[in-house]
């Protein structure tokens, strides 16, 4: 009779890579010489490129010669600042991230003046100042998207004086939604914590 050959396949499962997951990100905005906030990157007003701590951010032009630290608040993040709109010359910052779906807390304000009014916009979301010529102004768990690989901060035509204290920006994960999806279905896509906008 014939013989019956049995024979193993030996099959390997790979599993799929992960997702990639952006730690947040924590800018604050000071003079370089300036002590930086615990977590937090610097950046002291030199215009846009790679800062040599991972990532690339700046400023439309140099600015360094508008950066604050007034000595008169406890958090360093709110004590030091940078001039983002100043006699009527206004400056964008960017960074550049992957594309998709962001959280930010950022603040703007100076602990020490009231002069200014800070409507600023966030790529396409904007930030108006509703009591103007206050300290500080808080957003925090705005929800955005990027689209162009950087995320830009920018005041709008009616600031005045605007300031900006500190930045922190957070991937919505643990997978990213496309900017197209999230255009689609905006207003549905939410911040775990919930979006929420403090003034003080």
């Amino acid at each position: 009779g014939g013989k019956t050959v049995t024979g193993q396949i030996s099959i390997e499962v790979v599993p799929a890579a992960p997702e990639p997951v952006l730690e947040p990100i924590r800018i604050n905005f000071q003079p370089a010489a300036s002590p930086v906030p615990a977590g937090y990157l610097a950046d002291a007003g030199d215009p846009y490129g790679n800062r040599g701590n991972g990532f690339s951010y700046g400023w439309s032009s140099d600015i360094t010669a508008d950066s604050r630290d007034r000595d008169d608040h406890a958090d360093q993040r709110y004590d030091t600042l940078l001039h983002m709109e100043k006699n009527s010359t206004s400056k964008s910052w960017e960074i550049a991230i992957p594309n998709g779906i962001y959280s930010i807390n950022v603040v703007f304000g100076d602990p020490s003046y009231t002069d200014q009014t800070n409507h600023v916009e966030v790529d396409d979301v904007s930030l108006p100042d509703p009591d103007r010529e206050d300290n500080f102004d808080e957003h925090f768990g705005i929800i955005f998207g990027v689209a162009d690989g950087r995320l830009t901060l920018s005041p709008l035509p009616a600031a005045d004086n605007a300031k900006v204290c500190f930045i922190d920006i957070t991937a919505i994960g643990p997978t990213y939604v496309t900017y197209d999806d999230w255009r689609a279905s905006r207003g549905t896509f939410t911040d775990p914590a919930g979006p929420n906008c403090a003034r003080r």
